[in-house]
């Protein structure tokens, strides 16, 4: 009888602290979201911009939508993509070997990495960016996405 005690005790602990351990790893995730904004290039009138993006979680991130101004767009926005360390520019540089993509959801966005000569070797993109191309100038930008199976939202106004 008293042995069943002692394991009831250890089980009810060992929940316990397999809940508390769930419920900080899910605070601290929440508060560290792993898309980031670290630059911003655009036009005059801010009509074209390419936001620069990084991962810095440890999973890939999906985009599932990017919104402007308030309103889903797809048809001109571009994922940029740097194969050399260059952050990803406005317009195309060749010569930095970024490429563009049309459909940003079929592709992820690698958690960053301190070995560039690593990612460069396994052809991952070392750099990220959203280009958008707007009939009217951008003031907010809201990049959707996906990560370890929960939605965030990324959300850049320009001033």
């Amino acid at each position: 009888m008293i042995q069943k005690m002692k394991t009831y005790k250890i089980l009810i602990f060992a929940g316990l602290f397999l809940f508390a351990l769930v419920i900080g790893i899910y605070v601290y995730i929440i508060n560290h979201p792993p898309l980031s904004s670290n630059g911003l290039t655009s036009n005059i009138d801010n009509t074209k911009v390419t936001l620069n993006i990084k991962n810095d979680g440890i999973r890939n991130v999906e985009i599932i939508d990017v919104f402007v101004n308030g309103d889903k767009v797809t048809k001109s926005v571009e994922l940029g993509m740097s194969y050399s360390e260059k952050m990803v520019q406005l317009k195309d540089e060749p010569k930095y070997d970024i490429v563009f993509v049309n459909n940003f959801k079929e592709n992820v966005i690698h958690p960053k990495t301190d070995d560039i000569d690593e990612a460069i070797k396994r052809n991952e993109p070392t750099d990220y960016g959203i280009r958008i191309l707007h009939n009217k100038p951008i003031e907010t930008i809201k990049i959707k996405y996906k990560y370890l199976g929960m939605s965030w939202e990324l959300i850049k106004t320009l001033s």
